[in-house]
């Protein structure tokens, strides 16, 4: 019976402390929090993504998927020549890649203690093209 009782504690504290690593060092899924569509827009047009990121959150990159788009649905030969390049990274060091295409993810260091992340980007493609850009994925996590 002490042996039950003492198998059954090891394994309670067992499972908080696996519990407690996951909540301290996890993924966390931040897709809807991030201000996510960017439309409309043509070559060389820079714009902002805003991720507020709360206490409990707090990691130290930002794997961010963007989806690049054709604004006017009739001129699909925008699409694979549009990329997406990251302008200034929100906290020190480089993310990687540079730029992106269409479904491309970057890895950016983000600081644990900030509570808002911008990440300043702009689009590069074709001359007359337009495109939209919005967040297919954003995920917190640890390096």
């Amino acid at each position: 019976m002490a042996t039950l009782s003492l198998v059954s504690v090891l394994a309670t504290v067992g499972a908080w402390l696996a519990f407690r690593d996951v909540a301290t060092h996890g993924e966390i899924d931040a897709t809807g929090k991030i201000t996510s569509k960017a439309p409309d827009l043509a070559d060389g047009t820079p714009f902002t993504l805003t991720l507020r990121v709360s206490p409990g959150e707090a990691r130290d990159a930002l794997r961010l998927t963007l989806a690049i788009d054709n604004h006017d649905p009739t001129t699909p030969a925008c699409r694979p020549v549009s990329s997406v390049a990251l302008t200034s990274p929100p906290y020190g060091g480089a993310a990687t890649p540079a730029a992106i295409h269409d479904g491309g993810t970057f890895d950016i260091p983000v600081d644990p203690q900030a509570r808002t992340l911008r990440i300043d980007l702009t689009l590069h493609t074709d001359h007359g093209c337009r495109m939209d850009v919005t967040t297919k994925e954003a995920t917190l996590h640890n390096t």
